[in-house]
């Protein structure tokens, strides 16, 4: 995971949004963003796993709506 600032921020997205040939699970799929460029760094399958995701690599992640 590449970052650029402290802070990621974690939102829903659409599996529609994926890039061709990534498939997603049923229900819902969060992005993890730098704060900074808004750059994806990485989906997950939950909302708790992108958090996880976030303090595993000492980020400070927010949550969008």
């Amino acid at each position: 995971m590449r970052q650029s600032s402290q802070f990621v921020y974690v939102r829903e997205i659409e599996a529609s949004t994926l890039p061709p040939g990534v498939t997603a699970p049923e229900g819902k799929i969060f992005a993890v963003h730098d704060a900074d460029s808004g750059e994806q760094l990485a989906v997950t399958a939950g909302r708790d796993v992108a958090f996880a995701l976030a303090r595993r690599h000492d980020l400070t992640a927010l949550s969008v709506h």
